[in-house]
């Protein structure tokens, strides 16, 4: 895992776009260390032209929440690999629709955002593909 996160990170530093602002902000929350499916997508973001900030994994829900308006995020986009204990995941995401600001998307991908999706309600978009709507990255300023 630590060969395969260190060559995805590579290929995200090589398409990242110093000149775009990020407008995507990828992260994991707490207690979810599973980061090299977020990392890939953050990658293909990358790669489609977005500019994008990638956080890391198992993050506390403050500091995803805190990292938003600095870094000028568009779009949350958090990674759901595994099945926390439902309580704490619950309390996490709870804690970041609550703090992230109203004209922030909030999406949420990985084998666990459709059990996720209930929790963040109407305020969460989980995204079958990132491949299968490309008018959803034109929109947010990436190439079809």
């Amino acid at each position: 895992s630590p060969t395969i996160r260190n060559i995805v990170g590579s290929f995200l530093r090589l398409y990242a776009r110093p000149d775009k602002a990020a407008r995507l902000l990828f992260a994991t929350p707490a207690g979810d260390r599973h980061e090299i499916g977020t990392l890939g997508a953050a990658m293909l973001a990358a790669s489609s032209g977005l500019g994008v900030t990638y956080l890391g994994p198992d993050l506390p829900a403050r500091d995803i929440v805190a990292s938003v308006t600095p870094a000028g995020a568009d779009v949350l986009v958090l990674g759901m690999t595994t099945a926390l204990a439902a309580k704490a995941k619950r309390t996490e995401l709870r804690a970041i629709v609550r703090g992230l600001p109203q004209d922030v998307e909030l999406w949420i991908g990985g084998p666990a955002a459709v059990r996720s999706a209930e929790t963040v309600g109407a305020r969460g978009i989980v995204p079958q593909d990132y491949g299968a709507d490309p008018q959803v990255r034109v929109r947010i300023g990436g190439r079809p």
